[in-house]
C-alpha cells in the first residue's frame, strides 16, 4: 500500500485522481498550489468513537458531542486551528481542463465498436452450428422437426 505522500506525488505526476475525506484533502492543498479540491462532495465522512456494549455513560457522551457540535466550538477550534491563509490564493486557476471533444472519446468508441463486432460474430456463430451442424440436423430428424431451414 502506498502512503499518502506517495499517492500525492502520483496525483502530480501521473495525472492520477485520489479521493480522500474532505478535512483530510483540504490539509494536503494547503501550500501546494499544484492540488484542486473539486467543488463538488462524494461522501460525507462520519466519525465516531468506538464503545463496549452497554457502555455507562454512552447517552452522556452523545450530549456532551451534540452539545460541542451546535455551541459551534468544532468550528470554533477549525478557525483556530487549521492554517489561516492559502499561499496559493490570488495565483489563479492554472489547470489544463477543456471542453469534451470527439478525440477524447474516441477509445471508448473503439471499446464498443469491438463488443458490437464480437457480439454480431457470436451470434452468427451461434446460428450457423444450430441451422448447419450435421449432429443438429440428425437431432432434428430424430426429434420429428421437419423445419431446418431458418
Amino acid at each position: 500500500m502506498e502512503t499518502e505522500a506517495e499517492l500525492i506525488d502520483r496525483v502530480k505526476n501521473d495525472k492520477f485522481i485520489y479521493f480522500e475525506e474532505y478535512t483530510l484533502a483540504n490539509s494536503f492543498t494547503w501550500g501546494d498550489c499544484e492540488l484542486t479540491l473539486t467543488r463538488e462532495r462524494f461522501f460525507k465522512a462520519n466519525f465516531g468513537f468506538p464503545v463496549y456494549k452497554d457502555f455507562p455513560y454512552l447517552d452522556m457522551f452523545n450530549k456532551k458531542i451534540m452539545a460541542i457540535v451546535k455551541s459551534g466550538l468544532i468550528n470554533k477550534w477549525k478557525i483556530k486551528h487549521w492554517p489561516k491563509v492559502n499561499t496559493c490564493a490570488g495565483l489563479g486557476t492554472r489547470t489544463a481542463h477543456h471542453a469534451m471533444k470527439i478525440g477524447d472519446t474516441v477509445g471508448a468508441y473503439c471499446a464498443l465498436s469491438i463488443g458490437l463486432v464480437m457480439a454480431v460474430l457470436v451470434f452468427c456463430a451461434e446460428i450457423s452450428f444450430k441451422y448447419f451442424n450435421p449432429y443438429t440436423a440428425l437431432v432434428r430428424k430424430c426429434l420429428g422437426d421437419t423445419h431446418f431451414g431458418m
